[in-house]
This record gives structure tokens, C-alpha cells and sequence, in this order.
């Protein structure tokens, strides 16, 4: 075991496996940067889709997913799997709240009743 190490501590082998290790994690970062590239070039199409049609929030994701799976299919040659597309939504949605600068909404939550100190600054106007 005790030469093991020093053989496993020698600058030639922490030299190989130095490599090794950070080959193997551009192998797996070349993988997520693609990705981003092209969920990137979706927005940027959606963006000049949606000024001219108009299209805001949720309208402008759905038609951002559509889109994201077509490029997908044309630059991988296969369908999205599911955690593609989650991380897709993920970053599309971040950018929608980047466009508004406001929260997107869950349309299932209720809207909330105005505190106190909304109601009294309108009595006072």
C-alpha cells in the first residue's frame, strides 16, 4: 500500500490524472454548453417573434418550448429528454422574469388581498 501511494503521489501520475479528470469534465460541461447555446438562440428568435406578435409571459414560453424542441431535434438529431426540457423551462423562465422584471405568476395561485397599509394610504388620497 505504502508504495502505492508514492507511486500514486509521483508529479507524473498527479500530471495524468490531472488531465484526465478535467477532460472528462469538458466532456461533460461541452454537453450543458450546447445545450445553453441553443436555448440561448431560442430566446433571441422568440424575442423577435414575440415584439412583433405581441406575445408576453406565458404565451411567449409556450411558444419558446415549441421552438426549443424543434432546434433540439435539428442540432442533436433527437427528441429532448425530460430533464432537457425542464432545464430549458428553468432558464426561459428566468429570462422571461429578466424581460418584466417582475415575478412570472403561477396562474394557479390566488392574487392577494392588499395589506393594511394599502388600503389606508387610498382612504387618504
Amino acid at each position: 500500500m505504502d508504495q502505492f501511494l508514492s507511486f500514486l503521489f509521483r508529479p507524473e501520475v498527479l500530471g495524468v490524472i490531472a488531465t484526465v479528470i478535467v477532460f472528462a469534465i469538458g466532456l461533460w460541461a461541452r454537453k450543458y454548453l450546447n445545450h445553453f447555446r441553443v436555448v440561448f438562440q431560442v430566446w433571441h428568435l422568440v424575442e423577435k417573434m414575440g415584439i412583433l406578435a405581441g406575445l408576453k409571459g406565458y404565451e411567449k414560453l409556450a411558444l419558446a418550448m415549441d421552438v426549443f424542441r424543434e432546434k433540439f431535434y435539428a442540432e442533436f438529431g433527437r427528441e429532448p429528454a425530460p430533464g432537457d426540457e425542464g432545464w430549458a423551462v428553468k432558464v426561459l423562465t428566468w429570462l422571461c422574469k429578466l424581460e418584466s422584471k417582475d415575478d412570472v405568476e403561477d396562474f394557479f395561485e390566488q392574487p392577494s388581498e392588499p395589506s393594511n397599509s394599502e388600503t389606508l394610504s387610498e382612504g387618504t388620497a
